[in-house]
């Protein structure tokens, strides 16, 4: 609103010119009230009034005097003069000072609506004339920071050039800055760098040593950084919600030379252009270093591995093991520079074959496990690496519950005592993994992980220390190897030998010895 400032060392009239007319109408309000001269010309200095209706006689200064000292300090208001008849030529006297509006006492609502509007109508055109200016300027200053922004780090700027920034931005600062403003999730539309623009400009005074720019698909400042001070408030970024906009900042490294701004400039924008791999703080992007990387070699990283593991971790319970290897993974693609697109469909596949893996071990799980569609639309919501690898642990650690509670598989060690119980039965893979609702495949790599074995190569061993035991008792050989599910007594020969070094006679006769 429009501040308006009554001078008058009449009680009366001061009280009239309060309510004669609806000032709010007009966009106006009551800044202040003076009863003398010099109280008056005192606020004139401290409130700043649009408008001032002043007094001709008043004691301590009259108005024709306040209006001059007023000049005189470069204030820069209107005037309304109130004089008697007697006084009006006197009154006239201040269109020396740039006076145009003067009333009679007693005052007229009808004359006082008739000044006030027109007054209103001419600050409303040289606000307009002003913005059209400001936004004159600013588009020239916007274009000459493009310029500098494309030249090289140490260019040498032409006395044209610095003039004209200098002219701009009041030059020199005693530093440089740039922050860069942008959408956590996407490019910033020409209407939404528009909103940006117009908060900050409302941000900053005349004052400020700063300048506000449009650049591609980004909002900057470019500002003067003090030591010890953050370069801006990101408060003017609130109500961004509303535009649907989840506003983010990076900003470059304070620079001391004009010609280095390309440098702030640059490492603002590098890391808004990869934000997706940075960190926040509030809305700050954060540039990760390797220190906050796993120990992982990007070379020999694969997607299937890291699934398998991972798939193992979750069947035995092992959530630690859970995020080691989401952590691996990230660190991977962070070292690896991938792109934010390789980075989510690589977290989806790995997804999708850890689901695999794991219906190996039992079919069931496909009712407890998200569903891939769902996974991949919360991966794609995401806006950084590490918030994918956050969102992967929110999805398969509670899963780790889900799966002991839904699942009743048998242990590994109750197939092991189903062996040992049945080892002279015709025990296949294909036979084992059916009966206990295993995938074979998953099965046969089971064994390996866990006996050090192959399924066959453990089941002879098995049904070797089993016949050895029966030969030591006295059993023939021939009811030996029917005995430990042997049909052939050839075959049984040969892989005794190959897992005793003897074959089946020698071994009984040298027990026969023993026991004589």
């Amino acid at each position: 609103m429009y501040k308006l400032l009554i001078i008058d060392d009449e009680p009366i009239i001061r009280q009239g010119l309060r309510s004669i007319i609806d000032w709010e109408r007009y966009d106006i309000r009551l800044c202040g009230e003076a009863d003398n001269g010099i109280d008056g010309l005192r606020l004139c200095g401290e409130l700043a009034p649009d408008l001032v209706i002043i007094d001709v006689k008043m004691p301590g200064l009259d108005g024709l005097e306040v209006i001059e000292e007023a000049r005189a300090m470069g204030l820069v208001c209107d005037f309304i003069v109130l004089s008697g008849y007697s006084e009006f030529s006197y009154a006239q006297k201040a269109t020396e000072f740039g006076v145009r509006s003067y009333l009679l006492k007693p005052v007229e609502q009808e004359d006082l609506v008739k000044r006030v509007d027109m007054l209103r109508k001419e600050w409303e055109m040289r606000k307009k004339e002003r913005e059209r200016q400001d936004e004159s300027i600013r588009l020239l200053m916007e274009r000459k920071l493009h310029s500098l922004f494309r030249m090289g780090s140490e260019h040498e700027m032409s006395e044209e050039e610095y003039g004209l920034l200098a002219a701009g931005l009041k030059l020199p600062w005693s530093s440089y800055q740039v922050l860069l403003i942008g959408d956590e999730r996407r490019e910033l539309e020409m209407s939404e760098r528009e909103w940006i623009l117009s908060r900050l400009l409302g941000s900053c005074s005349p004052d400020d040593r700063a300048a506000v720019f449009s650049y591609q698909r980004v909002v900057g400042i470019l500002a003067e950084a003090l030591d010890g001070e953050s370069l801006w408030n990101p408060c003017f970024l609130d109500g961004d919600d509303q535009l649907g906009l989840e506003l983010v900042y990076a900003i470059g490294p304070r620079v001391l030379k004009l010609e280095q701004i390309p440098h702030s400039f640059r490492k603002a924008y590098d890391e808004m252009a990869r934000k997706f791999f940075c960190s926040r703080s509030d809305r700050l992007i954060v540039p990760l270093d390797d220190a906050s990387c796993l120990d992982a070699d990007p070379a020999s990283f694969r997607i299937e591995i890291c699934a398998d593991e991972t798939a193992k971790a979750v069947a035995s319970g092992d959530t630690e093991a859970i995020s080691v290897r989401l952590k691996e993974a990230e660190s991977v693609m962070l070292k690896g520079e991938w792109s934010e697109e390789r980075v989510k469909a690589s977290f989806a596949a790995l997804y999708n074959e850890l689901v695999k893996n794991l219906k190996g071990v039992d079919e069931s799980i496909q009712s407890v496990c998200p569903l891939l569609h769902e996974v991949i639309e919360g991966i794609e919501r995401q806006p950084t690496l590490a918030a994918v690898r956050e969102y992967m642990e929110e999805q398969l650690l509670p899963l780790v519950d889900r799966w002991s509670k839904e699942r009743k598989p048998a242990s590994f060690m109750n197939i092991l005592h189903y062996i040992a119980q049945h080892y002279s039965s015709d025990l296949k893979l294909e036979t084992l993994a059916e009966l206990f609702h295993y995938n074979r495949s998953y099965l046969g790599k089971l064994f390996k992980s866990q006996t050090g074995d192959p399924f066959n190569t453990y089941l002879h061993r098995v049904r070797i220390e089993k016949a050895k035991q029966k030969l030591a008792a006295g059993a023939k050989v021939y009811e030996t190897a029917d005995a430990v599910g042997y049909a052939s007594v050839d075959y049984f020969h040969i892989k005794f030998k190959e897992y005793t070094g003897e074959t089946p006679s020698a071994y009984a006769d040298k027990w026969r010895y023993k026991a004589d």
